[in-house]
């Protein structure tokens, strides 16, 4: 372990990327930089995998399994134990779920648990698009960057937008 973090190497390349296109900013052959921040370039979680077995128009999967996100989701949980888990019934069916066949996305969401949940969810990914991109304006002052939003929206017409929650877009309908 050398001790690099992801952010580190994001910050790396950035750095190599603005020297060795250095002439391309200059001459304004390259205008814009699009700085990828999660699957497909788009600021989301992996919510929804093809390869894990997730078809269309499945609800997707809250990525919160792994201990950081665990250790994450404890610190911000009340102290009292009572919620010391995310989400276990946000589907039985992994990936491919339907809202109105899960409790979290007819009623959990909308819930005190539930809003504390997303808005820690969302909160993480919101965390890591701003720091990726403050790397990359650090390392490539002056010049125009641009990111993608994802497009969930088969569930757009459903109160919860369950794809979008477990994608990281945290909009519901109150």
């Amino acid at each position: 372990d050398d001790g690099r973090t992801p952010l580190g190497m994001y910050s790396d390349w950035f750095g190599a990327l603005g020297q060795s296109f250095k002439a391309f900013f200059d001459a304004g052959t390259v205008v814009e930089v699009q700085v990828g921040l999660g699957p497909s370039g788009q600021l989301r979680y992996p919510s929804y995998s093809a390869p894990h077995g997730w078809k269309y128009p499945g609800v997707g999967e809250f990525q919160v399994y792994d201990k950081y996100a665990r250790q994450s989701w404890l610190d911000k949980s009340p102290g009292d134990g009572s919620w010391p888990d995310p989400p276990a019934d946000a589907g039985p069916i992994l990936y491919n779920s339907r809202p109105w066949d899960t409790l979290f996305f007819t009623q959990g969401y909308y819930s005190a648990y539930g809003k504390l949940f997303l808005g820690w969810y969302f909160a993480g990914l919101l965390r890591h698009g701003e720091a990726v991109l403050a790397e990359a304006r650090r390392a490539l002052p002056g010049r125009r960057l641009a990111m993608k939003v994802a497009g969930v929206h088969w569930y757009y017409g459903h109160a919860s937008h369950a794809a979008e929650l477990t994608a990281g877009d945290y909009k519901i309908d109150d």
